[in-house]
């Protein structure tokens, strides 16, 4: 069933931001709201940081003019085609940008895709973007690939131009075998060194934090990559700071997601305990 309409408005984001103007806003929190439409961001020229993650945006289309946008988390949205990128890849000043959860974000050559697109990107959803990983993406999509995936927002056919240099089933099958998958076809295992969780803005400059997605057997502590005890107690500081504005919609929401995340982080826990000292 389509979700119902709801458009983000400039009284909301004056009452969020406590700013005077649409041209005063530099940081913008809303996540959880169940917005269709945030077209409003296109008058704000200056947000330089974008939180509006768990809505259910469909399109990345209100972006393309945000120039100063460095920041911009978007997980557990509706974004579905690859294409959408084509709205944000020339964004200057864009590093962060978070796009898992997405139907998307399943496809085979996301990250690859989005890399390709958004050369300026230091940090795709929980994992820091590496030198090695960029020329891994160029040998994995060549440019008609790109540019087909931009136009269609699919791979099917770039899939096409591409298997000549991918190895066949059995060289799959084989490395497998071997437990060198990730070196087939250049494509690093976990896609590089997963970063620090990711850091969703609160206003005043605060930050409240999601878990990554993958398990590793890298250092960690309770099962998560290290955080500074400052970095720790101002994440912590943010989120309590916040609870009494949440609605009771919101907080069973909330309620759900720290849920999850206590499995999350006690899987990864017994994860690390079965790794090879």
């Amino acid at each position: 069933m389509k979700p119902q309409s709801v458009t983000l408005r400039e009284q909301t984001v004056l009452e969020r931001t406590k700013a005077e103007s649409l041209s005063a806003v530099r940081n913008l929190n809303l996540w959880g709201e169940g917005f269709t439409d945030v077209t409003i961001v296109e008058r704000i020229p200056g947000i330089e940081v974008l939180a509006l993650a768990a809505n259910q945006l469909t399109t990345l289309r209100p972006f393309a003019s945000c120039t100063s946008l460095r920041e911009l988390y978007l997980r557990k949205n509706d974004i579905k085609s690859l294409a959408e990128v084509k709205y944000i890849k020339d964004l200057p000043n864009l590093r962060t940008l978070w796009l898992m959860d997405n139907p998307c974000a399943k496809s085979s050559h996301y990250r690859s895709f989005v890399l390709r697109c958004c050369p300026n990107l230091k940090q795709l959803d929980n994992i820091e973007v590496t030198e090695t990983e960029r020329e891994e993406a160029k040998k994995k999509l060549s440019e008609e690939d790109v540019k087909h995936i931009l136009e269609h927002g699919t791979v099917a056919e770039a899939d096409l131009s591409n298997k000549r240099q991918q190895p066949n089933s059995s060289a799959v099958s084989k490395a497998v075998e071997k437990g060198s998958l990730a070196s087939v076809g250049g494509q690093p295992s976990q896609y590089g060194r997963t970063k620090e969780k990711e850091k969703e803005p609160r206003q005043g400059g605060n930050w409240a934090n999601d878990a990554p997605r993958e398990s590793s057997c890298t250092p960690t502590s309770n099962g998560v990559p290290y955080t500074t005890v400052k970095t720790q107690q101002a994440i912590i500081t943010a989120i309590v700071s916040l609870i009494p504005e949440l609605t009771l919609g919101s907080l069973g929401v909330l309620q759900k997601e720290i849920k999850d995340e206590v499995v999350r982080k006690e899987k990864a826990v017994r994860n690390r305990s079965n790794c090879p000292q």
